[in-house]
């Protein structure tokens, strides 16, 4: 990273921002191009590992092209606020960011609601949910086990 001091460093602090953030940029190789598009998500830290859920419907170009690599990117950013100053080239936004790129792949029965329930906590301050068993069995749920991550920040 080329300025350092707007590093953020450690685990925690890194999940602090991810779970101030509403969505999820993912990133997964198509054809000559990237593929990005952006979702909802959950953020869990199990130990001194991190992963990602994310919920979609059974089938799509992103569950085709996840078969295809498994290998993804993800970005997420929060806490824009406009900085102003008298010379427009003074001008710029604080922010928080947490970047990185991991394995995604679909999740298994066992731990859908397990999945769905970290993915509800990112936006809600309960801790438990109902959820419709006749949903849950046709939506497919995501997980992305964190390979590398970064995060920076400019204070406001």
């Amino acid at each position: 990273m080329r300025k350092t001091d707007r590093e953020i460093h450690g685990l925690a602090a890194l999940c602090a921002v991810m779970q101030n953030c509403d969505v999820c940029y993912l990133s997964l190789f198509d054809e000559g191009y990237p593929y990005v598009l952006p979702l909802n998500f959950g953020v869990e830290l199990r130990e001194e590992q991190v992963v990602l859920y994310f919920h979609c419907a059974g089938e799509g170009k992103k569950l085709e092209l996840l078969a295809a690599n498994q290998h993804v990117g993800f970005s997420m950013s929060c806490g824009h606020e406009l900085k102003t100053d008298d010379l427009a080239c003074r001008y710029s936004i604080a922010f928080e960011s947490v970047c990185g790129n991991g394995t995604l792949m679909v999740v298994h029965d066992a731990e859908k609601l397990h999945a769905l329930t970290v993915l509800m906590q990112n936006y809600s301050r309960e801790h438990s949910f109902e959820f419709d068993p006749r949903v849950v069995a046709i939506t497919t749920v995501l997980k992305l086990t964190v390979n590398t991550l970064t995060g920076k920040r400019l204070a406001k």
